[in-house]
């Protein structure tokens, strides 16, 4: 049995770099930040069971 490790796509690494990039204390709302919609187009984009509107609550808290 062949199991296949899963990867970040490429749009989801761009967008996680450019909100690595921000200089704290960072902006006021990072759920409006172009670079956080970007990573959370990109995990709706990716992972079908995400939602309509993707996975909002669980990546802010991730990046908490």
């Amino acid at each position: 049995m062949s199991e296949t490790a899963a990867v970040p796509s490429d749009a989801m690494m761009s967008a996680l770099t450019d909100l690595w990039r921000l200089r704290p204390p960072g902006p006021d709302n990072i759920l409006a930040h172009p670079a956080f919609e970007r990573l959370r187009d990109a995990c709706r984009d990716g992972y079908p069971n995400a939602g309509k509107k993707g996975p909002t609550f669980a990546l802010s808290t991730a990046l908490r």
